[in-house]
């Protein structure tokens, strides 16, 4: 696979991108072009073949774990990437203008129990992206 970087982080990286994404995605029980339109742009950041990625991960049977053990392995390298990787998880979620309480109960597990943030950075972050960059549907 044709990558943009070949460092171990931005291989996690774009396994995390893709694996969160996907699991973001289904949570309300479809996935939806808007999603996959946001992780593959994301995505398009570490490789040349966005898509091909994309579908390797989700043929692998093993997106669960692909997607703990990249945050595991990324907090080891870079503690700092709390708040960016939550980012995310909270934009793959908005990106089809609709957020369930779903989605908002995963982002509070996963901020706190595996990336480590508190229950206060979790609400600062999902504020802050709702603020910033939610423009519901209303029709």
């Amino acid at each position: 696979m044709l990558v943009l970087s070949s460092s171990d982080l931005d291989k996690l990286r774009q396994q995390f991108v893709a694996s969160a994404g996907l699991i973001v995605a289904s949570l309300d029980d479809k996935i939806e072009k808007d999603e996959v339109d946001h992780i593959l742009g994301v995505l398009a950041n570490y490789t040349v073949f966005p898509t091909d990625f994309l579908n390797m991960i989700s043929e692998s049977g093993k997106v669960d774990e692909i997607f703990g053990d990249s945050i595991q392995k990324i907090l080891q390298m870079n503690p700092g990437e709390r708040i960016p990787m939550m980012q995310y998880l909270i934009k793959v979620g908005l990106a089809n203008r609709d957020i369930s309480k779903k989605e908002v109960e995963f982002f509070f597990k996963i901020g706190e129990e595996l990336m480590g943030l508190s229950h206060k950075e979790v609400v600062q972050v999902l504020a802050e992206q709702i603020t910033t960059g939610f423009m519901p549907e209303l029709f």
